[in-house]
């Protein structure tokens, strides 16, 4: 009897500490920061473990040499840029939510979302993480994904990785008239990419509102002819040309499009979907 009793002692005992394990090594994990470079608007780098303390909005690096340990403090209105390693999973996980396995992905996307905060990584994790959220058909989370960026750069909601996704999750939701506030400002004050991106997502609202002449003309089509070396927003504002051609029962337009598509871009998402 003492022998049993010892024996469910001690596994009681192991099943409270593999409960505290797992929680205690993930905060440990995000407390330890991520080695990488900072880069000062004064022109000087601060090398070191970088870690985001957001109740001060500002970074501590810590370096170490030897047994001593020395941190220093900067604040977020005095960082350029800040410079970490990719995460190992990223990569994997972005090719999961866009082989269609989201559901997969989310755990990973999440856990980088939460570690490399302000880091650099968590815009594009942020921005596939959403994209996941979205394709499970929440687009609710997928909003407050993107809002979680959008608290601290608020630029992040018409300029950079998260933008997009943010419009077509707002979309979703029927906030078209804020999705269009945004795509002003997107075009007015973004880089090519983000004038692209914007350009299709105005495409996206035009063929919602029923106007695929529209959608081409001041969306999709002028994406595909105006930023034509934009890599990542091209596959995209192709394959949506071609459904806008085809909603106006012009199909060698739209087998146009499609070829162009198969051409520059058959590795692509969207090339698989035609």
């Amino acid at each position: 009897m003492n022998t049993r009793k010892s024996i469910l002692a001690l596994t009681a005992l192991a099943v409270g500490l593999a409960m505290f394990a797992a929680p205690a090594t993930a905060q440990q994990a995000q407390q330890s920061g991520m080695p990488g470079i900072i880069t000062l608007k004064s022109g000087a780098e601060v090398k070191g473990t970088i870690r985001w303390m957001p109740q001060g909005r500002k970074f501590v690096v810590t370096r170490r040499q030897g047994e001593q340990t020395t941190s220093f403090d900067v604040a977020l209105a005095d960082m350029a840029s800040v410079k970490v390693a990719k995460p190992e999973k990223l990569d994997a996980a972005i090719n999961a939510v866009r082989a269609g396995k989201s559901s997969a992905a989310i755990p990973v996307l999440e856990d980088i979302v939460k570690r490399y905060a302000m880091l650099g990584w968590d815009e594009p994790a942020a921005r596939w993480l959403a994209r996941a959220k979205l394709d499970t058909g929440d687009a609710a989370a997928a909003i407050a994904i993107c809002e979680g960026i959008i608290k601290t750069k608020p630029a992040a909601a018409y300029i950079g990785e998260v933008a997009p996704t943010y419009w077509a999750a707002l979309l979703k939701t029927d906030k078209s008239a804020k999705v269009k506030e945004l795509l002003v400002k997107a075009i007015a004050n973004g880089d090519a990419n983000d004038s692209a991106a914007a350009l299709v997502m105005r495409g996206d609202i035009l063929m919602e509102e029923k106007e695929p002449f529209n959608a081409l003309k001041d969306g999709y089509l002028r994406a595909v002819l105006l930023y034509e070396n934009c890599r990542e927003v091209q596959p995209e504002a192709l394959y949506k040309a071609a459904k806008a051609f085809e909603a106006l029962s012009k199909n060698a337009d739209a087998n146009k499009m499609r070829d162009q598509l198969r051409k520059r871009y058959p590795k692509s998402e969207w090339a698989n979907k035609i």
